[in-house]
């Protein structure tokens, strides 16, 4: 738990996996009042080596927070990346991911909810050198009277033959003031890849509402099954299963009850 006072001296992370190591690990990073603050993170994945990490975000709204992760993976280096935002009332977050060894693979996964005017500015990129590596960005969120840019990139550098980039981003709206904009791009200087993206804005789905009411749930009910049923499938791979209840509690449990104050 990483409780942080706003203006205050901004921390600095530099960690280092070695040659085939196993971490798992879970940052609960946490701000109260009014103010600015910032924090770094420099991640180095050695050979062989396979990390597990789940970062919580939250922080009052009237506090702006600004993040930046970095890593490196070196060859057959595996990285699970997850992110849960719930604040503060400005969150930039920047995550660049550098595959430099052959066969490296990493995962980032990108969850939030954002309610009372919140904003979120979330860039997450992967840049392939090595060859035969993979990477998949994911970004997915719920938004209620708030705002959200999601920005993703994967860059195919020339050695990275036999590379694989995907990026996803889901957004879902829960009312008329929610606004969510996603900007996928591709960089490609190696004809012998495969890259691809996908990007999706909407609303609960009425067909489906629909189905869950003649199943005899109320409308709000069927809302929150939606809703969990959006989640729930990131939420359940999250390593250390330790950190799953939190992230029920942040995204799930927290909307649903925005849902019962209506």
């Amino acid at each position: 738990h990483t409780p942080v006072t706003p203006n205050t001296p901004s921390p600095h992370t530099t960690s280092k996996l070695p040659t085939h190591a196993t971490a798992t690990v879970l940052i609960n990073y946490e701000t109260d009042g009014f103010g600015f603050s910032t924090e770094f993170v420099d991640l180095h994945v050695d050979e062989g080596a396979t990390a597990h990490i789940t970062e919580i975000r939250r922080g009052s709204l009237n506090h702006t927070l600004y993040t930046r992760r970095e890593a490196t993976l070196g060859h057959n280096a595996t990285l699970h990346w997850t992110q849960c935002d719930t604040g503060s009332g400005l969150l930039t977050n920047f995550t660049k991911t550098h595959l430099l060894g052959d066969n490296a693979e990493s995962r980032t996964t990108n969850l939030f909810y954002g309610n009372e005017d919140r904003e979120f500015d979330v860039s997450l990129e992967s840049h392939h050198t090595g060859e035969n590596t993979y990477s998949f960005i994911r970004s997915r969120g719920a938004l209620r009277s708030a705002k959200s840019t999601q920005r993703g990139l994967v860059r195919i550098n020339k050695p990275a033959f036999d590379a694989d980039g995907y990026q996803k981003a889901d957004n879902l709206l829960l009312d008329e003031d929610a606004n969510a904009v996603s900007i996928p791009d591709l960089e490609i200087r190696n004809p012998e890849v495969q890259c691809s993206h996908g990007s999706t804005v909407s609303s609960l789905d009425d067909e489906q509402l629909f189905y869950l009411k003649t199943r005899g749930y109320n409308d709000l009910h069927a809302k929150k099954l939606l809703i969990e049923g959006f989640f729930t499938p990131f939420i359940d791979r999250v390593k250390p299963e330790d950190a799953r209840s939190h992230l029920r509690d942040l995204l799930v449990n927290n909307i649903q009850s925005d849902l019962d104050a209506d």
